[in-house]
């Protein structure tokens, strides 16, 4: 490969580069007005997911989960 090749691999991939950073640059702000628009978590999608789950009516999730990890714990050793 010559310096020329070289050089003009090099440019080509500072080039990219920069339409990359631009790129990324275009979705942040993307994201950041779409979180801007929706900014209340109840109106995700996610949001209220567990309310149905009767293995979960009593406890809080914490203790929900903390329950679950011992007996996955225990099951595994």
């Amino acid at each position: 490969m010559n310096t020329l090749e070289s050089v003009d691999i090099l440019q080509t991939l500072d080039r990219l580069i920069s339409e990359m950073n631009t790129l990324r640059s275009q979705v942040a702000a993307l994201d950041i007005s779409s979180s801007q628009a929706n900014n209340s978590v109840r109106l995700a999608e996610y949001f209220g997911m567990w309310d149905q789950r009767d293995d979960m009516s009593e406890d809080s999730s914490r203790a929900w989960l903390e329950q679950w990890r011992s007996q996955q714990w225990m099951s595994a050793i």
